[in-house]
């Protein structure tokens, strides 16, 4: 069996332990002159192909490149753009935002006072100051206004004139036109006196019967001798009057055409004196009688001139009574 193979296998030399092989000898190929044309052309195409390609990717690299320039100096304009737009409506929205109020009464105008930072100054405001501060100046009665209180929104320059607010609450109301929730005094149904309220009414007849009290140690009391009433009604400003003033008015005197008969005993003189007339004037009413000449149940023509308030005061001193009738005793 074994030399069966033997007879099969080529015939080999045995080789010792340490016998080097003798490497097997293969044909040479030599370079040709055409295999090195071609390999340099080849060579040649693949450098032309890289370039080609780096300058298509140079090309494609600057396009992106510029592509995003172009992209971000787009959206730098319009950033910058809409940057001076806001800059600019800032500017102008604080140039010409109104900074004071010109006020007005009807078509008056009373003063331009400017906007304060500390406080929201507006026309609810400013009407609401003057009706407080008029209410004030009336012991707080109520006020009826007549006139149209009006603000125009405007800008100020700086260093322009302007007012305080003080200042213009205080012009407001020395040229407001109103009514006043007030009281009239009458004498006998007659109006004589417009006060504010009712208790400057009261102070106002009290002050007149006091003018006419001449102890003050004693004791005192009055007593209106006429039908004296205070009634509530609004009152224009322009009627009302001071309590000094109301004190004058019950205090004066009214005149009233009469025809007085001649009693017995009564005088040209004494007719005249108790009529509050002079002789002279008597006269000129009359002109037809003779002053020396007089009989009783003849008429005069008289004006019979009377306080429009009398007033009774009663002083106790003591055991002492002195009652007085627009102070002179009775």
């Amino acid at each position: 069996m074994m030399d069966r193979r033997r007879q099969n296998r080529p015939q080999a030399r045995s080789l010792g332990r340490h016998a080097r092989q003798r490497p097997v000898r293969r044909p040479v190929q030599r370079r040709t002159r055409k295999s090195r044309i071609r390999r340099a052309r080849r060579d040649y195409t693949l450098l032309a192909l890289d370039f080609f390609v780096r300058i298509v990717r140079s090309i494609k690299a600057g396009y992106q490149r510029t592509r995003k320039l172009r992209h971000f100096r787009a959206l730098s304009t319009f950033a910058a753009i809409v940057f001076i737009i806001s800059v600019g409506t800032i500017i102008f929205h604080a140039a010409s935002r109104p900074n004071a109020l010109e006020i007005y009464l009807d078509e008056t105008q009373i003063g331009v006072v400017r906007l304060e930072g500390n406080r929201e100054i507006t026309l609810d405001y400013i009407t609401r100051h003057a009706m407080a501060r008029l209410g004030g100046r009336l012991d707080g009665s109520r006020v009826q206004l007549t006139g149209e209180i009006r603000a125009n929104p405007v800008r100020l320059s700086v260093g322009a004139p302007s007012l305080t607010f003080d200042n213009l609450i205080s012009g407001l109301v020395d040229v407001l036109d109103y009514y006043v929730y007030g009281a009239a005094i009458l004498v006998d149904g007659a109006e004589v006196a417009l006060l504010p309220s009712v208790v400057a009414a009261e102070n106002a007849l009290n002050s007149f019967a006091y003018s006419f009290r001449v102890n003050t140690d004693a004791a005192f009391s009055h007593q209106f001798l006429q039908e004296v009433t205070v009634a509530r009604r609004y009152v224009h400003d322009t009627e009302l009057m001071m309590a000094e003033e109301a004190v004058n008015a019950l205090g004066s005197t009214q005149s009233t055409p009469e025809i007085y008969t001649v009693q017995s005993g009564d005088t040209f003189l004494q007719i005249a004196v108790n009529m509050r007339m002079t002789p002279t004037a008597l006269s000129a009413r009359n002109p037809n009688i003779n002053p020396d000449v007089l009989f009783v149940g003849q008429t005069l023509f008289v004006v019979r001139t009377a306080p429009i308030l009398n007033v009774m005061t009663i002083e106790t001193y003591g055991n002492e009574i002195i009652t007085r009738i627009n102070g002179v005793v009775q």
